[in-house]
């Protein structure tokens, strides 16, 4: 095995690249679909950009997202020592 640990993150980092060029591909068409039909859903009310509406689950929601995020954080700890 002449590859280890760090060439295979270097492979997914290019992976990553290749995802994030994708994603913004979709976003620019779905932006451009938008505009060509007059922001059908804006128009329509059904996506409210001056009057969002707080749901009252809100402060639970972010305290189950910060949760998730410092599980993460520790998991991830040991991987990153590994990476140069």
């Amino acid at each position: 095995m002449v590859c280890t640990f760090s060439c295979r993150m270097r492979s997914l980092e290019t992976a990553a690249q290749a995802g994030v060029v994708i994603v913004v591909a979709l976003a620019g068409i779905i932006a451009t679909e938008a505009a060509q039909y007059g922001f059908p859903a804006i128009r329509n009310g059904e996506l409210p950009l001056w009057g969002i509406k707080v749901p009252a689950t809100y402060p639970f929601l972010n305290i189950s997202v910060q949760h998730l995020s410092s599980y993460f954080q520790v998991s991830s700890t040991s991987i990153c020592t590994d990476v140069p």
